[in-house]
C-alpha cells in the first residue's frame, strides 16, 4: 500500500500543504493530501539529503479523540463530519502530548482550527516528486 511510513512529525512539513479529504473509520481519522506534502531531509526514510516534496500522502491518526474544531472567524464550532469536506490549507501544525492542533484556511477563506488527540501518529507516502518548496532556503541561523 505504502512505500513509507514515518511516526516522526519533526521531519514532517504540512505548511501550506492542502488537505483534500478526511476519512474517518472506527478508531482513525485519516488527512488526505492528493498532492503530497514535504518530508525534511532529516527523515530516516529521505535519503536524498534534501527536502522533499511526495506524491499522493496521508496522515493518519490512530485511537482518535476530536477534541474541538471551530472556525476562528465565524466564532462557531465544525462537526467531524464537515471537517475538511472543503479543500483547506494547513497554515500551522503543531503536535504536543499526543495531540495535533492544526491551524488552517478553508475554501470560504475562513481561517480554522481543529485538534485532536491520537496514540500513535503515521505519514504515509510512496514517492518524491520534486525538491520541497523551502529546499535551499537559509534559517535566521545561517544568513
Amino acid at each position: 500500500m505504502w512505500n513509507y511510513i514515518s511516526s516522526d512529525h519533526k521531519t514532517i512539513s504540512l505548511h501550506d500543504m492542502i488537505v483534500d479529504d478526511l476519512i474517518q473509520n472506527e478508531d482513525t481519522i485519516t488527512l488526505v493530501f492528493n498532492d503530497g506534502y514535504a518530508v525534511r531531509k532529516e527523515n530516516n526514510f529521505n535519503t536524498t539529503h534534501k527536502h522533499m516534496h511526495t506524491s499522493k500522502s496521508c496522515m493518519i491518526l490512530h485511537d482518535t479523540i476530536f477534541n474541538y474544531a471551530i472556525d476562528l472567524d465565524l466564532k462557531t464550532p465544525i462537526t467531524l463530519k464537515t471537517l475538511f469536506k472543503q479543500k483547506s490549507i494547513i497554515l500551522k501544525d503543531t503536535y504536543e502530548n499526543n495531540h495535533v492542533t492544526l491551524l488552517y484556511l478553508n475554501e470560504k477563506s475562513n481561517f480554522c482550527e481543529v485538534n485532536i488527540s491520537y496514540s500513535k501518529i503515521q505519514f504515509c507516502w510512496n514517492d518524491y516528486q520534486c525538491v520541497a518548496w523551502f529546499e535551499g532556503w537559509k534559517t535566521n541561523s545561517q544568513k
